[in-house]
């Protein structure tokens, strides 16, 4: 509850000119930033959106989470860096990640 009430000034900076993508992409920053205990400095980038998000969905133990995530597959651990670094929004794209690829859309079921 605290990181949802926490959120809002993030949730406030939504039609101040910027992208859907930039809005999203600054609420993983400041996750990761006010994250406890800290995860050291954001990632950047190939792999950088899939690492955020995924700790975000962890909600707990993300150091555990960031080690299992490392220890896939290359091919395993690739396709989950383009899929979660995508927007599905057209010709939008992450600043912290390197997938210049911008197809879409983007389809996550998480349960």
């Amino acid at each position: 509850l605290s990181s949802f009430v926490s959120s809002f000034s993030i949730v406030g900076s939504i039609g101040r000119c910027q992208s859907e993508t930039q809005v999203c992409e600054s609420y993983l920053l400041w996750r990761w930033e006010s994250h406890r205990p800290p995860l050291g400095p954001p990632p950047e980038g190939h792999g950088a959106i899939a690492k955020m998000r995924l700790v975000i969905m962890a909600q707990g133990n993300s150091k555990t989470i960031l080690d299992a995530f490392n220890k896939l597959h290359e091919t395993d651990r690739r396709t989950l860096c383009e899929e979660l670094a995508r927007t599905g929004c057209e010709g939008q794209r992450y600043s912290t990640d390197s997938l210049h690829d911008v197809r879409g859309p983007a389809f996550l079921v998480y349960y």
